[in-house]
């Protein structure tokens, strides 16, 4: 539901440490999840904080041209059924808590607090991977649903998207 933690502790039967025990199992197990947590968090020390934003900022634009693009082809349901198991099927924690917002982008802050535990040297390539993965099954998605000039159109875009260098 909607209930923040301390609801559930006030309105728990367990005492206050059996309650907070049994949500971090859930957490742990990904019963339970905080969609916005990770969004409020982006540490400090992450000196290459703009090239992965940046990064991000460029898949984005592709992933919102696919999704507006399908959306004129799919109902509301459909594609959001899409866009859920798109992020479900990369593998990793890069995309965790990330969810695609109403244009079709992703929060570029979540996506750099989730690479921000990884050696400076790494977090782009992970990053890149990541969203490459994402494009990927957005890209099998648009030729299932679009017709020849749409997707011709989106395939160009995806092969021309800038890459961004793996060092700041």
């Amino acid at each position: 539901g909607n209930r923040d933690i301390r609801e559930i502790i006030y309105n728990s039967k367990q005492e206050e440490f059996e309650t907070l025990r049994i949500l971090m199992s859930l957490i742990m197990a990904k019963y339970v999840m905080f969609p916005h947590a990770a969004s409020n968090h982006v540490p400090e020390d992450v000196e290459d904080a703009s090239i992965l934003e940046e990064m991000a900022s460029n898949y984005n634009r592709i992933f919102s041209k696919i999704l507006n693009s399908l959306s004129r082809n799919l109902d509301g349901e459909a594609l959001q059924d899409i866009a859920s198991k798109a992020v479900k099927t990369v593998s990793g924690n890069i995309l965790e808590g990330v969810r695609f917002d109403e244009s079709g982008c992703l929060d570029p802050k979540v996506l750099t607090a989730n690479v921000a535990d990884l050696h400076v040297e790494k977090r782009a390539s992970a990053l890149d991977v990541a969203l490459s993965s994402l494009l990927s099954f957005l890209l099998f998605e648009a030729g299932k649903h679009l017709g020849p000039e749409e997707k011709s159109a989106i395939y160009r875009m995806a092969g021309e998207r800038i890459s961004i260098p793996t060092t700041p």
